[in-house]
């Protein structure tokens, strides 16, 4: 298995400096953690399990595409 550090240096070597790369690798774990995060809350309010009301700002960060998946 190749460690981390070296995968980065493979990268690196492949394609140059890996700064966009990693930006846009972290904006897409964080709109997967909100997804996951917004789709547990709509698991829960499905199955009578929510206990606090949807937080307006469930859709917040998610582009229009992917925010109207969530709602619909």
């Amino acid at each position: 298995m190749i460690s981390m550090p070296d995968l980065k240096n493979a990268l690196q070597g492949a394609i140059g400096s890996t700064e966009e790369l990693e930006r846009l690798l972290t904006e897409k774990v964080e709109a997967a953690e909100e997804f996951a995060r917004i789709g547990r809350e709509l698991l829960r309010t499905l199955r009578g399990e929510q206990t606090k009301a949807l937080d307006p700002n469930r859709y917040k960060g998610l582009n229009p595409e992917a925010a109207m998946k969530v709602f619909f």
